[in-house]
């Protein structure tokens, strides 16, 4: 295989994980040179590995692009009215937090019966839960 990069980040492997995107496609685990590892869809891969060094930027940019151009064909393909973008953007905006808190929540509380759709996970983290949490890390 030819050197591949992400950004600055020199690829040393990629493997495919058992977990699939929404759409069922293939999400790999990359291993970089430093031994960082991070999890992306195949496709994404795709779109942001490439043959020489670039910068964050410019990875990030051609993430966004392909973001935008399938959001574009999907508000195309259900006809949205202009006065119901807005609406699009919003909902996916609160549905992206939603999905975050939703994991801040599993990550702080190891379950899922103290998360409450609409309230963000960490407004009710204290100081002491922060302390605990950096203790249990630092012992594991």
């Amino acid at each position: 295989m030819e050197d591949k990069y992400i950004g600055s980040r020199k690829v040393m492997g990629v493997t495919e994980i058992e977990l699939k995107t929404v759409a069922e496609n293939p999400i790999v685990e990359v291993l970089f040179e430093n031994g960082d590892k991070k999890i992306m869809s195949k496709k994404t891969f795709d779109i942001v590995a490439t043959s020489e060094v670039s910068d964050e930027t410019t990875v990030s940019n051609k993430k966004l692009d392909a973001i935008i151009s399938g959001c574009l064909a999907v508000i195309e393909e259900f006809d949205a009215d202009v006065m119901e973008w807005n609406k699009i953007t919003i909902r996916l905006y609160d549905s992206l937090n939603e999905n975050l808190n939703r994991a801040t929540n599993l990550l702080w509380y190891k379950d899922d019966k103290r998360f409450v759709p609409g309230v963000d996970s960490l407004n009710n983290v204290s100081l002491l839960m922060v302390k605990k949490v950096i203790n249990d890390r630092s012992k594991e």
